[in-house]
């Protein structure tokens, strides 16, 4: 695919001032680690990402908000590149990792994994050798559950490898150099792919499929205030988003251990 993504990025940065600035904070956000049963979870306070953390997604603000993946809805700053005919690229304006783009659908339709769906999300990290995409379901993670999309990050950001097995959260791993395998392999869990948060990199000619198993999106501290932590894809791997500077600065590992419990699948 001739599409340069370093190249794609500046050339939105330059016209787009909000994403500038977002982009430009990634470099001072505040980062610090902690150890929990062994393992180290990086905690990253980006208060930008409060638009999607805490996004309201009930049935009722959903069908009142315009989309925002959308063309008609999209700020006329934001550019796209076609992808397949069936995808657009766009920059994500409220970044996590410095590569961080969204694959959105061209038409507007939930956040549903299918059969098809799911080849695709191979192909185009197959066209995307160097990247990392994900996938949040729509009951774990998604921001616009009713607008069907993938997400693409840079791979050296992640701590820890994605597939690496620890005793915090659940996951399933699979490699491969056939796309129907994988499919199968998927299938054969039974998981709700609403309650999943998935991502595939490809590499070698081949590729890794790593799907997180949910049992809820928010835990019980997010509903009551006391941390607004809202785990998305990312969160899962190692590296806790917090939006609110308090959380950041007083959060400790059993909170973080208690989190990882009540929405992971273990």
């Amino acid at each position: 695919m001739p599409l340069e993504i370093p190249a794609f990025i500046e050339q939105q940065l330059a016209c787009w001032p909000l994403a500038r600035r977002n982009y430009d904070a990634l470099s001072q956000v505040r980062n610090r680690t902690l150890t929990v049963d062994g393992i180290p979870v990086r905690l990253q306070f980006n208060p930008a990402r409060a638009v999607s953390s805490q996004a309201k997604l009930d049935a009722k603000t959903l069908a009142e908000r315009p989309c925002f993946l959308c063309p008609q809805q999209r700020p006329p700053e934001q550019i796209s590149a076609d992808l397949f005919g069936k995808y657009v690229l766009l920059v994500n304006p409220f970044p996590i990792t410095p590569v961080h783009l969204t694959l959105a659908a061209r038409e507007h339709r939930p956040q549903q994994l299918d059969e098809t769906s799911l080849l695709d999300f191979l192909q185009l990290a197959k066209a995307f050798p160097h990247y990392t995409l994900l996938f949040n379901g729509a009951n774990a993670g998604a921001s616009a559950p009713d607008h069907f999309h993938f997400q693409l990050t840079n791979t050296d950001y992640y701590p820890l490898p994605i597939e690496a097995s620890t005793p915090l959260v659940a996951r399933s791993s699979w490699s491969g150099d056939r796309p129907e395998a994988l499919l199968q392999a998927w299938k054969s869990t039974g998981w709700d792919d609403r309650l999943c948060n998935f991502f595939v990199r490809y590499d070698a000619q081949r590729w890794t499929l790593t799907v997180f198993p949910r049992k809820t999106h928010r835990p019980t501290q997010y509903y009551d205030g006391s941390l607004l932590i809202s785990p998305g894809a990312i969160d899962m791997t190692g590296t806790l988003v917090i939006t609110r500077e308090s959380d950041f600065d007083r959060i400790t590992a059993d909170d973080i251990r208690d989190i990882y419990r009540q929405v992971s699948r273990l």
